[in-house]
C-alpha cells in the first residue's frame, strides 16, 4: 500500500489503482452504502443518461463508467430528497451524500466523531 502523496493535478493510473484496492479491503459496494451496479446502469438508462459521458477521455473504461453511474445515482437521489424536503441544495451536502461511499479520509473523519463535512478540518477535506 503506498502513502497518498502531497501532488496537484490528475491521478495516476497507478495511484487509483491503489486507492481503488484501499477501499475494496473494506467491502464491497454495499458495505459503502453505494448502489449496485445493475441499479445504477438501469436509472441512468431510464432517465437517458450514457455513464461514458460522465467520465474524462483520460479516465474511460468499464470500471470508470461504473463507479461514474453509482455517483450519478448517488447525487440525483440527493438532488431529489433535497428537492422533497424544500432542502437547500449546496455543495456540501452533494460532498456529504458522494464522500462516505467513495473517500477514505471522510470516513476516517466520520470515525472519530465528525458526522458531516462542516464538522471536519480543512485538512481532511483536501483529502477527501
Amino acid at each position: 500500500m503506498s502513502t497518498p502523496r502531497n501532488v496537484q493535478g490528475p491521478v495516476s493510473k497507478l495511484d487509483r489503482a491503489d486507492y481503488r484496492a484501499r477501499l475494496a479491503e473494506g467491502g464491497g459496494d454495499a458495505s459503502y452504502g453505494r448502489p449496485e451496479a445493475k441499479t445504477a446502469e438501469e436509472v441512468c438508462r431510464l432517465i437517458d443518461v450514457d455513464a461514458a459521458t460522465l467520465t474524462t477521455a483520460r479516465q474511460s473504461g468499464s470500471e470508470e463508467e461504473r463507479v461514474a453511474a453509482q455517483a450519478f445515482v448517488v447525487a440525483f437521489d440527493t438532488v431529489l430528497a433535497a428537492g422533497e424536503r424544500n432542502a437547500r441544495l449546496t455543495r456540501n451536502l452533494l460532498l456529504d451524500a458522494l464522500a462516505p461511499r467513495w473517500s477514505l479520509a471522510y470516513r476516517s473523519a466520520q470515525q472519530r466523531g465528525a458526522p458531516v463535512s462542516y464538522d471536519m478540518s480543512e485538512a481532511t477535506l483536501k483529502h477527501t
